[in-house]
């Protein structure tokens, strides 16, 4: 199953996170699809405008637990958070 949604009209393309059944919460393959997209977005000469948005109740609930912990364990993301932000 695909995380995300896509639709090209009137030179926006709209992106719909689309795992409603979690929030629609980042895992790892959402964020390679988003990446991806986002590429191919920028390439294409018919895209003016990206819209982000969720499929569900929910914009975004962030990232799953399982997925920051595995994210962490492989060093991917910092333990504490960056104080520069």
């Amino acid at each position: 199953m695909t995380t995300l949604l896509t639709t090209l009209q009137a030179a926006t393309l709209t992106i719909s996170l689309n795992r409603p059944e979690r929030a629609n919460a980042f895992n790892f393959e959402m964020i390679a699809e988003l990446q991806t997209a986002l590429r191919q977005a920028a390439k294409d000469a018919q895209v003016r405008c990206v819209v982000l948005t969720g499929t569900g109740g929910s914009f975004c609930a962030g990232m799953t637990s399982t997925e920051m912990l595995a994210a962490r364990t492989r060093r991917l993301l910092p333990r504490t958070p960056s104080k520069n932000l």
